[in-house]
């Protein structure tokens, strides 16, 4: 059975629930959202002291439950800003990383056409110094294919 007396505490789950879903959805700085779940606590507050509550057995318990209701609010909301923030610093790493990449590539092409230009042969190489593009003006050059050979031999 159904009392009146339980309608009380749904509104207020209600109510925080609703508070929970704007803290964790808002684009709101954390800064400044812990204003939301304090309005709802000062709210409950004044309405349960000034005008008072039906069921004034149950209004200390109904405060500690607004109260630590929002405080998990607010804990909740600054948790989901703070991954999202990690989130937009790795983004922004990656684009930036991928920047520097292409500018290297840009650098290497820029003195690989420099060298082809002022030379006969030109050899790229990895970091273990071995040939890795190689064509038929190097094959004919040095009389056999150089592709994937150590820089020394």
């Amino acid at each position: 059975p159904f009392e009146t007396r339980h309608l009380e505490f749904l509104c207020i789950s209600c109510s925080i629930a609703l508070v929970n879903v704007f803290a964790y959805f808002s684009t709101v700085r954390t800064c400044r959202l812990y204003i939301v779940p304090l309005i709802a606590f000062l709210v409950y507050c004044i309405i349960v002291f000034v005008l008072g509550s039906p069921f004034p057995t149950g209004v200390f318990f109904n405060i500690w439950y607004v109260g630590v209701s929002c405080g998990f609010a607010y804990i909740g909301c600054w948790r989901h800003e703070h991954h999202h923030r990690q989130e937009w610093k790795a983004t922004l790493a990656v684009v930036e990383k991928d920047k520097q990449l292409v500018d290297i590539q840009q650098i290497n092409k820029a003195f690989s056409t420099m060298a082809g230009t002022t030379s006969d042969i030109v050899l790229t190489m990895d970091g273990s110094l071995r040939i890795v593009l190689s064509d038929d003006s190097h094959e004919a050059y040095f009389g056999r294919p150089v592709n994937q050979l150590p820089f020394d031999q």
